[in-house]
This record gives C-alpha cells, structure tokens and sequence, in this order.
C-alpha cells in the first residue's frame, strides 16, 4: 500500500497551508511591473488578504489587518453642489463596456502603503489635472478623516471634501489619465443611489464599494459627518487653551506645560507648514497619524517636556500634586501614541486625555465638566446604525 494519500500527502501529516512565499517579485521587489505580475501568485499576500476582516466598516483609519491585506486602493472626492453632493468618478473602456468608477487601482508591491497607493493611483487616472496642494492635502495626515473597508474587492476607499473654494471643485472633466480612466466625471449622490443608474452606468467593482456604503449609510450620512470634521476643526480654543487668569503661576503651566495634545499640534506644524493643521479636538486616529510627520528629535523633546523627573527642573521649585499628576497622565498619553500599536490602546489614551483635560480646566479654575478633548465625529459614527434594509442587488 502506499504510504501517500490522496493528493500526494504523506499519511499521517496534516498540510497547513502553501509554502511561505522565497521572495517573488511582489513581496520582495522594488519593480512595480514585476510586482504586478507576481501579486497572483504570491502566497504571503494571499496569506494577508485572507487575514482581513469580511465585514464592510467606515472609520477613522484603517484598521491593521486591513492595512496588511488590502488589494487596492482609491479616493472619493466629492463636492457640494445645489443642495446636493457630487462626485467625482472615472469613465473607463474595459471590454468594450463603459463604466463608471471610483478614482483609484491595485496595489503592486506589498510594501505599499494603501494611502500611498490610492493618492498615486489618483493622480494618474487624473491625468496630474488636481493642483499639487490638493494631492498633498489628500496624503497629509487628517486629510481624509473617512475611509471605507470593502471586503469582498479588498478595497481601501478615502474620502475627502473639495471645498468650494478649492480650484478643482471646477476640475476640467475632460482630463485623460494614463491608468484606465478616459474621461471625468461628476455623479450626484442622487445618481449613486438610483438603482437604475448603478445596474446600467456603474462598474462591478465600483458597485460592491457602493453596495458597502449603502449598508453603512455612508452617503446619506456624508455631509453632516464633514460638516462635524469642519466644526471641530474651526471651533474657538477649549478651557485648556484659554487665558489664564493674570499672576497666576500655576494657571500658566496646567495651560501650556500639560497640554500634550496642543503640544502635539504646534509640533506637527512646524514639521510640515504645508499640512492641515490638527483640529483643537481631534480623534485618537488623528493623533496617531502624526506619528509619521514627526521626526524622531521631535517626538524624543515631547517625552523629555513630559517627564516627571524633568518637572522639578522645568518649574525650578517642588511640583504640587496636582502638577505631577498632570504630567504622569500627560506622560502616558506620550508612550501611548508612540508605542508599536498606538491603535490598541485608543480607549485607555481617550480616557487619559479626558482625565487630563479635567485636571488642567481644575487648574485654570474652570468649571469641572467630564467632556473629553477627543471628538466628536467617533461619536457621530457609533450613532449611524447599520442599514436594516438589503443593499441593491444587481
């Protein structure tokens, strides 16, 4: 008898899966063309893709799983027009068919980063028609406060507003990229939600994204979710960037020593002026994308401002209990967001931030309120419920 099974296994010996990938083309290569060619067979990435979540979401940021094992990427750009959103999409020739589609392609390489693969992607189907402060808009962290997980294409969808004022909200549509798309176009959110429209003008992988949207209310709930972005990131300073009361030394500290998320702001400005700057209440996800517009002397000189062994010196006196409990929880914040995985310890960061912001509005002699210095449009998404209706079919 033979000692091998069915399908040339050995007896006695379970299979766990393929090989782990040698260094194909995709993996391990720097080529994008041969990235292109080898991501079909590359069992790492398959490995990854399996890894990532089947239900369809709308966050912040991505989550990690999906990071790894995403497919492709693109950006939603959408504008307000006439009561009304407009967005603006791709007409693309693919098998003698004329559909529509978001802005956006594959990914080539696995290094790649999915927000860096869909503002390339952007700009080429684009034909390099968007103004290069928009493309750097886009890619600044906090840029696209949205993006969507569409998990049967494995697709990454950011979202960002074209203000009015912005020169490209009046794009010249008949721009031609060089990467599939042959002519824009601008499609109402009316049009997205016309079921007549999706089955006859709507690419497929175009319409599972917007089948994810619809199971999310993501386009119904679009402007009003902007419009919290927007508030949050133009509303007047909170209690802890409030004047303090003249004379007062210790009011002085609690109000700029210990505000590690203004802190935080002024450092990311000044290490990119070009970017937007930090809401005076932003989400933990907002906070953590900072991580890569920092260098490593900027984030090293937040640590040491924080510290508590370094308070003595700073003060020049005895820290009062209030002070050192102001700076171990400022302190915390710190480590917190610059650890390895700041994103698993979002609940304890919020809840430090909030106990911290208490501490110093005590300190400034204000009102003790239990509002949190994190925002806001996490609140408003943990409201919008998923959609009991099933999504259109084509």
């Amino acid at each position: 008898m033979s000692r091998y099974s069915r399908g040339g296994y050995s007896r006695g010996r379970s299979w766990n899966g393929p090989p782990p990938c040698t260094g194909c083309g995709f993996c391990k290569g720097l080529d994008e063309k041969e990235g292109n060619y080898a991501r079909k067979t590359c069992t790492e990435f398959k490995a990854v893709k399996r890894a990532a979540t089947g239900s369809s979401y709308l966050k912040l940021a991505l989550d990690p799983t999906e990071e790894r094992g995403f497919a492709a990427a693109g950006v939603m750009l959408f504008k307000r027009s006439n009561g009304d959103l407009e967005f603006l999409m791709a007409r693309e020739f693919r098998n003698g068919g004329d559909q529509l589609n978001f802005l956006g392609g594959k990914r080539n390489l696995m290094q790649a980063l999915p927000l860096d693969v869909a503002v390339k992607k952007l700009d080429m189907e684009t034909g390099g028609a968007l103004r290069r402060t928009t493309v750097r808009q886009v890619r600044a962290p906090g840029g696209c406060p949205l993006v969507l997980w569409s998990p049967e294409s494995k697709y990454v969808l950011f979202i960002f507003e074209l203000l009015a004022d912005s020169p490209d909200a009046d794009i010249d549509v008949q721009a031609m990229g060089t990467f599939g798309a042959k002519r824009l176009e601008w499609v109402t959110r009316s049009e997205l939600k016309s079921e007549r429209f999706l089955k006859v003008e709507v690419h497929d992988f175009c319409f599972m994204m917007l089948r994810d949207m619809e199971a999310c209310n993501v386009l119904d709930n679009l402007d009003r979710l902007f419009d919290a972005n927007r508030v949050n990131s133009t509303i007047p300073a909170t209690d802890s960037q409030a004047s303090p009361a003249a004379g007062s030394e210790e009011t002085v500290l609690a109000s700029t020593q210990f505000d590690v998320v203004s802190a935080l702001g002024t450092a990311a400005c000044a290490a990119r002026p070009e970017a937007p700057p930090l809401p005076p209440k932003p989400s933990w996800s907002q906070l953590v994308a900072l991580k890569g517009q920092l260098h490593r002397q900027d984030i090293k000189k937040l640590k040491l401002r924080f510290h508590p062994d370094h308070l003595r010196r700073f003060l020049k006196r005895d820290p009062s209990a209030v002070e050192e409990e102001m700076s171990k929880k400022a302190m915390q914040v710190v480590n917190m967001l610059f650890e390895d995985n700041p994103q698993e310890s979002e609940a304890a960061g919020v809840a430090t931030i909030s106990e911290l912001s208490v501490l110093i509005r005590k300190s400034a002699g204000g009102a003790d309120e239990d509002s949190s210095d994190v925002c806001c449009l996490e609140e408003l998404l943990a409201e919008i419920k998923i959609s009991p209706k099933q999504p259109p079919r084509r």
